[in-house]
């Protein structure tokens, strides 16, 4: 749950890598920069303290990180289960004793004794770095003083008196955040902490459950005329990839909730806004509400400038952490609902992708999706790498299983590519300026359908259309015995259910007064019951128009 995985895998025959160097390498990388021997301990208080532990130049540099060295000589092993093992291996880490650092050698193949020493083509490293001490903004500085390091023989000039993370921890518990309180205060008022968004969830997890961190995933790139559509937009209004991600994330979470419009999600926020920050390793990012108020009959680009304008005043206020902002509002991190929904959007840098050890260049390995963790509930990741052949936007939609089945999770991205395809679709960018509230999520097979039973020839009669009741009294007359609806164990014939259904409808409108028009929602568990009351208005023989929508919890 809180490891930050980094993949390599030497790309070329040309040129190796020394693992005896590579732990000289790491050895001085881990002594320039404190963090990554960070002891964490509770005090007689039960408070966390940072302790930082010493290296002396006599210690084994195995005191301060584990290595591990896999051998996958035999045909029959999985390399990706392997690299699941290694990564989700709980005896990782020892957080008391300043063991954040762990490194996985996986030789792809069997060798001779004389060149163990040695990775080649095709062999890997895995850098694996627990959370506390370590962020995504901190894998180019580690990728670059790793690769100096290396080509050095180990040796990397270290000042004493330089930056170091934990100086910068001291000093945010010295800042005057009063500013800061009131912000949050403000931007949080008359928000209600525990109310869920009512996403598509296929089951509740209750608070007390613990997450399992099973993970249902869709990954999906749009294509090259949409991204550089997406990436035009943001340049032509001033808003930065992360804005406009954000903003249209907000739009379709307007649509998947049913017009739910006070809006808040976590965000991902780097949280490095000093230049003195931007070349320390640490865990500086911040997970931050993001609430915005919207009007349905706003378009997308007023959307855009509420939300640039909103992240502008949060990037002033980024550092007041999030335990804070939840105890002014006295609420624990353990209830609050919006913190299972998140977006972030990663810009990848070509030193993020590539890892250069001598004259060996090592490639980034994706973890393949089926062995993602899921940190929250859901979350959307939208991955921009102006390095590649084709400068695509990927979409990686990562829920629990423990709420969202897989199926549940594929329809939800392609809802999600359904509008970001109208928004950003060079041929239909009008639908900018319209109305939130126009949007579509609706898929084609259901446009289809959609158009398909609001389609009435000109040349028939509408006495010729036969109404659903109709037809399901035509099925009672003709078999009254045969069975209509089956559920485990239970059954119930044609006449049982129209005696069932007419019985409840008579309920519905003596007690209810209903009239045409009014809507009708129901929240039933899967059963037999579920079957009859999501029948009953169509089947009543009033002759009322009453819209339903059903809710099922299956």
């Amino acid at each position: 749950m809180y490891t930050v995985p980094l993949i390599y895998r030497i790309s070329s025959e040309f040129g190796s890598v020394s693992i005896n160097r590579l732990r000289r390498a790491l050895r001085a990388v881990i002594m320039k920069h404190q963090v990554l021997r960070t002891a964490l301990n509770f005090d007689e208080n039960g408070s966390i303290v940072q302790r930082i532990a010493q290296i002396e130049s006599s210690c084994n540099e195995k005191d301060f990180y584990k290595f591990t060295i896999i051998y996958m000589d035999d045909e029959t092993i999985d390399q990706n289960s392997t690299i699941y093992r290694a990564l989700y291996d709980r005896s990782m880490f020892d957080i008391e004793m300043g063991h954040v650092f762990h490194v996985y050698i996986i030789y792809h193949a069997k060798r001779d004794s004389e060149v163990e020493d040695i990775l080649t083509f095709k062999d890997m490293v895995i850098f694996s770095i627990h959370h506390s001490v370590f962020d995504g903004a901190s894998i180019p500085i580690l990728v670059r003083e790793l690769s100096l390091s290396y080509n050095l023989d180990g040796v990397l000039k270290i000042d004493d008196n330089a930056l170091q993370y934990i100086d910068y921890a001291t000093h945010e518990h010295e800042l005057d955040m009063s500013t800061s309180r009131d912000f949050w205060r403000q931007q949080l008022d008359g928000y209600d902490f525990e109310r869920r968004l009512t996403l598509p969830f296929d089951r509740q997890r209750l608070p007390v459950e613990q997450r399992s961190g099973q993970a249902s995933v869709i990954e999906f790139t749009f294509d090259d005329h949409l991204s550089h559509s997406f990436i035009n937009y943001a340049s032509a209004h001033q808003l930065t990839l992360f804005q406009l991600g954000l903003a249209t994330f907000f739009a379709f979470l307007f649509k998947l909730t049913n017009g739910e419009t006070d809006l808040c999600i976590a965000g991902i926020n780097a949280n490095r806004y000093r230049t003195e920050l931007q070349d320390l390793i640490g865990m500086f990012v911040a997970t931050l509400p993001y609430r915005t108020q919207l009007d349905p009959h706003a378009s997308f680009e007023q959307l855009t400038k509420q939300v640039r304008e909103q992240c502008l005043l949060i990037l002033e206020h980024s550092h007041y952490p999030l335990q804070h902002i939840l105890a002014d509002a006295h609420y624990q991190q353990s209830n609050i609902a919006f913190l299972e929904t998140v977006f972030d959007f990663i810009t990848l840098t070509p030193d993020m992708n590539r890892l250069t050890l001598g004259e060996a260049e090592l490639e980034t390995v994706s973890i393949p999706s089926k062995y993602n963790v899921a940190k929250f509930d859901f979350m959307l990741t939208m991955l921009y790498d102006p390095s590649a052949d084709n400068n695509s936007i990927s979409c990686s939609l990562i829920c629990s299983s423990d709420v969202f089945h897989q199926n549940t999770v594929d329809i939800i991205g392609k809802r999600f590519s359904t509008i970001f395809t109208q928004l950003f679709d060079p041929m239909q960018l009008s639908i900018i300026n319209k109305p939130l509230y126009k949007l579509s999520i609706l898929l084609p097979d259901e446009l289809r359908i959609v158009q398909e039973l609001n389609y009435i020839d000109n040349n028939q009669q509408m006495k010729e259309i036969q109404t659903i009741n109709e037809l399901f009294c035509q099925q009672v007359l003709s078999h009254p015995q045969k069975v209509a609806v089956e559920l485990d164990e239970q059954c119930l014939t044609y006449n049982e259910l129209l005696f069932i259904v007419q019985r409840l409808s008579v309920y519905l409108l003596n007690e209810f007064d209903l009239k045409p028009g009014e809507i009708v929602c129901q929240c039933i568990e899967r059963s037999i019951s579920m079957v009859s009351s999501s029948m009953n208005i169509f089947l009543c023989e009033v002759t009322i128009s009453v819209r339903l929508f059903s809710l099922l919890i299956r």
